[in-house]
């Protein structure tokens, strides 16, 4: 099991000394992976006040990809259909240069209908517009002169340099527990990422996946909110699981979904206080991380 850290870059509190100073500990203390987050414009009346401040995930990444080294820098998770895919492309290629090669790219297709409307895009056809973009960001990685004709996007005589780093593109990860997410993780992805979902759930979902997958390798991941208050319960907040209690406990619910087939996790710790973000994400390495 390898373990990211979700910076904080969506929250009220998210600032450029905040973030740089999670990531840099993140790769002292022996994180795989550091994490974006993103969405771009909220409705006020949408009652989920940490995304109405976020710093932009792929602008963020770039600037990651300068001050680390080691860990892998990624999106948890894109809302792929909200952006033109040759965009997202050419700057995830970029990146992974800059990077030498550590990016991996979440992708979802967003809930939040306000969000597509203020950037006119189309939030009832975003599912077959997000399947359509991943075949844009696969094509353009390996075979970038080759013309294009699809539904929702087109272009020939063109020309799309330089590819990423990693030979065929960085890995994508699909996010989504419904059934409609995971054909797509099955088909277009290298991967699936779960978001706060139970130790059952992710076994489930595994399963599912193996029989989609038709012989496929997925790497499957979560994203997982870790709290001080007690754990392996629904988050009240929308009946999302969260890990929490004793080292043990902890340790105890990462041993679940490492035998539920997980790969890596990507943790959030933060809780409104920096200190208690910086103390917490250094404890977890030293008591979980480190003997699981």
């Amino acid at each position: 099991m390898k373990f990211g850290l979700i910076l904080p870059t969506h929250l009220p509190e998210a600032s450029v000394d905040g973030i740089r100073e999670a990531a840099l500990l993140a790769e002292e203390l022996g994180y795989d992976s550091i994490w974006t987050t993103d969405h771009l414009m909220m409705s006020r009346l949408q009652p989920t006040p940490p995304y109405h401040s976020i710093f932009e995930p792929i602008t963020t990444m770039a600037w990651l990809a300068g001050i680390t080294s080691r860990v892998k820098i990624g999106v948890s998770v894109l809302v792929l259909a909200l952006r033109h895919p040759v965009t997202v492309a050419k700057e995830i290629a970029a990146i992974d240069q800059f990077s030498g090669g550590r990016v991996i790219l979440g992708v979802g297709t967003g809930w939040h209908a306000e969000e597509f409307m203020y950037l006119n895009a189309d939030f009832h056809k975003r599912g077959r517009i997000l399947d359509e973009a991943l075949l844009v960001l696969r094509q353009l990685w390996t075979e970038p002169d080759k013309a294009f004709r699809g539904i929702f996007f087109r272009f020939e005589n063109h020309a799309f340099g330089p590819p990423p780093a990693q030979y065929g593109g960085p890995p994508i990860l699909i996010g989504g527990l419904s059934e409609p997410a995971l054909k797509r993780a099955a088909t277009y992805g290298d991967g699936w990422h779960g978001s706060r979902v139970s130790p059952d759930q992710f076994a489930t979902a595994a399963r599912r996946l193996s029989e989609l997958a038709a012989g496929r390798t997925l790497q499957l991941s979560l994203r997982m909110n870790v709290t001080t208050d007690r754990g392996r319960q629904p988050d009240e907040r929308g009946g999302r699981f969260v890990m929490g209690g004793s080292d043990a406990d902890i340790r105890e619910d990462v041993r679940r979904y490492e035998d539920a087939g997980a790969a890596f996790m990507a943790l959030s710790f933060w809780e409104g206080d920096r200190a208690a973000f910086t103390e917490r994400v250094r404890r977890f390495a030293g008591e979980v991380m480190g003997k699981v």
